[in-house]
């Protein structure tokens, strides 16, 4: 095929022709790409889409003419269209525990792909000829999914126990509106994108007189100036806490909970029951301990414990103050946990630390604490572990759960439930 040059007839009509089998592939095959990542494997298309892409752009740059170029493009899109629904699922799937900070991320990577790619292709088809713009991400793509062959490897090494995922159904009516919804959306971003990527470069050549490189450049650095708004919105979004969730309205957390609770890898932070001292009501047994209402509330918090969280190597300490040793005793029975001073003395400042040195592998851990403790966790370390008001009156009684690696010194918190909260999440 002859060398890729600027004519406008090239523009006008080649590119578009060849474009377009491209991105028709990439917006239709993403149905049967999710279908099949469902019910097939996400890891294994995954590897098509990294091995797949990779072969579809080296043949593109075998083609002789513009026909054969734009069934190489097809495949391409083809391809890249198992990204969107399979990759994006596996990305949450993988951090579950900050799925919107990871999909800042993945979404400002994508932005800063797309950057680049006018300089770079334009460098490559003026430096080395046209196929080598085809070549070099072919052969990118296909490095990359060796890699990715590798990862999976070292997890599957790993495996980790799976239960039912529980989800929560949307009404017929709240479906339309959301599909109704993103698919306005998409259509119109799509249309602006796509007619923006295309028509650009040319709109750049008829203006100003430079070679291949040079406008691919100006074509760069004019997305990478709009894209500014967008990487430091998700740098702004990335560098904010994000706050701990309700496992009532987050059933894949609600799933994640569960199945850590059932590897011992769980850490509960349980706030007291209501304070004698800070409330009208009557006090269980001196102004220093829970009142008798608080207390009622511990039993049958207690009780939704036992029944949604099956038994399992579990430790339970208390702090020494009197409030605390009242709800173990009520939430979990007399004799049950163990007073340990370290969750009062101290606590504000080295309550990570001990949590480490004092959870056991394999085993949750269960610490009945103050609310200043809870609030104060992880602050020494700026780690923003708990984010929520946790002094508020409707977190006596609450579960905080946080998923811990005792190895790497790692944890992160699953969410809370409220007192009142049980029966709502768990059915």
């Amino acid at each position: 095929m002859k060398k890729l040059t600027r004519s406008t007839e090239f523009y006008a009509r080649t590119l578009f022709s060849v474009s377009l089998p491209g991105v028709l592939a990439l917006g239709l095959g993403s149905l049967p790409a999710g279908w099949l990542g469902d019910r097939w494997s996400r890891e294994g298309m995954m590897k098509l889409f990294f091995f797949g892409m990779g072969a579809a752009a080296l043949l593109s740059a075998l083609a002789s003419d513009p026909t054969q170029l734009a069934l190489g493009v097809g495949a391409i899109g083809l391809f890249a269209s198992i990204y969107h629904p399979v990759g994006t699922t596996a990305l949450v799937f993988a951090t579950s525990h900050k799925p919107g900070r990871a999909l800042a991320i993945n979404g400002l990577a994508g932005n800063l792909g797309l950057a680049s790619a006018a300089a770079v292709t334009a460098f490559l088809t003026d430096n080395f000829g046209w196929q080598w713009a085809f070549i070099t991400p072919g052969l990118c793509s296909i490095a990359m999914g060796l890699f990715y062959h590798w990862t999976t490897l070292k997890s599957a090494a790993h495996p980790i126990r799976k239960h039912a995922l529980k989800t929560e159904k949307l009404n017929k009516n709240s479906m339309i509106r959301l599909f109704t919804g993103i698919t306005v959306a998409a259509s119109f971003g799509g249309l602006i994108f796509q007619s923006l990527t295309t028509s650009l470069p040319k709109i750049l050549e008829t203006s100003i007189d430079s070679n291949l490189t040079g406008i691919g450049s100006l074509a760069t650095l004019m997305f990478t100036l709009a894209g500014l708004a967008v990487t430091a919105s998700a740098a702004w979004y990335i560098a904010q806490p994000e706050p701990t969730v309700s496992l009532v309205k987050n059933k894949k957390r609600l799933f994640d909970l569960e199945t850590h609770w059932d590897q011992g890898n769980v850490v509960a932070l349980v706030r007291h029951a209501e304070r004698c001292d800070r409330s009208d009501n009557q006090c269980l047994e001196g102004e220093t301990g829970i009142t008798v209402p608080g207390g009622a509330e511990a039993i049958k918090v207690g009780q939704k414990f036992k029944q949604y969280l099956p038994e399992q190597a579990t430790t339970i300490y208390n702090s020494p103050v009197k409030r605390t040793d009242q709800t173990a005793d009520l939430m979990f029975g007399k004799e049950t946990s163990i007073t340990q001073n370290w969750l009062r003395e101290g606590c504000k400042i080295n309550l990570y630390d001990d949590i480490f040195k004092y959870k056991k592998e394999g085993e949750n851990l269960i610490l009945v604490t103050h609310s200043t403790c809870i609030d104060k966790l992880g602050e020494a370390q700026n780690n923003d572990l708990v984010v929520m008001d946790i002094h508020d009156r409707s977190t006596y009684n609450s579960f905080i759960f946080l998923a811990v690696n005792t190895d790497k010194k790692e944890a992160y918190a699953l969410g809370y439930l409220f007192a009142d909260d049980w029966d709502k999440a768990f059915n």
